[in-house]
């Protein structure tokens, strides 16, 4: 029987679904939160920041049921497994969960030196998959579970002066698929995406380089830059019945960008 127009905007809903999200105080994990709860969804918000995570909760104040936080660190097995089981206690469970701490750095092979390398790494791709470690057993016995996770356009061009960070969110990308593959059977999906330049508190330094924005701008087919919401409006799709057949799949979400000029 083919949907009708008035009942397509309920298959973008989330009610009655528990959601985990990492990296919550940052632009795009914000953006994201806020999105979620105004499509009905209950959340425990996670990020290594107390400071703005208190702030973020304190600006969410009378949303209901109020949103549970917890303070961790994903590069830490305890930590995240602390964090996890405080989210199925406090939400009675666990049916999506959004992959969103990440961060970024400069550099080339040549000038990236292994530290670097190395917390790239921890934070970006092995953070994520302490995260789906914990999570995946909750999730299993949820209906219609889904994962997304926040890649890069860098994981599907690679990226100039971005060696490590490239190499970090194509090892997302890769992680993505090969959980699809793992996971089909018990119904749970697990999608990326894939922004291009989006405006956030990560990509500060880049906003007051003019000759970067240049850069961006003529890079980015489309006449704008991304924003946070363009970010959280693709994870919410992942996320939602919309997008039931749908998984293993890394979106780009650039304006364009890879596909260059």
């Amino acid at each position: 029987m083919p949907r009708t127009a008035r009942s397509l905007p309920d298959r973008f809903r989330l009610d009655g679904r528990r959601a985990l999200v990492t990296g919550a105080a940052g632009g795009i994990g914000e953006a994201v939160a806020r999105t979620f709860l105004g499509a009905g969804a209950s959340l425990a918000l996670v990020d290594r920041d107390g400071t703005r995570l208190r702030r973020l909760v304190r600006s969410l104040s009378g949303t209901t049921p109020a949103p549970i936080t917890v303070r961790a660190d994903v590069t830490r097995s305890a930590d995240v497994r602390r964090a996890v089981r405080a989210a199925v206690e406090g939400l009675g469970g666990l049916d999506v969960l959004v992959n969103a701490a990440g961060v970024t750095a400069k550099g080339s092979i040549a000038t990236t030196d292994p530290a670097t390398w190395r917390a790239l790494l921890d934070i970006n791709l092995t953070g994520t998959f302490l995260v789906c470690h914990e999570s995946v057993p909750y999730l299993r016995r949820s209906v219609g579970a889904a994962i997304v996770t926040i890649s890069s356009v860098y994981s599907l061009i690679g990226g100039r002066d971005r060696a490590a960070y490239s190499a970090s969110k194509g090892g997302l990308d890769a992680l993505t698929r090969s959980m699809a593959a793992d996971l089909a059977s018990d119904g749970v999906r697990v999608n990326s995406v894939n922004p291009g330049f989006i405006r956030s508190p990560m990509t500060e330094p880049s906003l007051r380089d003019p000759k970067a924005m240049r850069f961006f701008r003529s890079a980015t087919l489309l006449p704008r830059l991304g924003e946070p919401q363009d970010v959280a409006d693709a994870v919410l799709y992942l996320a939602s019945p919309a997008s039931g057949f749908v998984t293993g799949v890394s979106l780009a979400l650039d304006g364009g960008r890879a596909l260059g000029r």
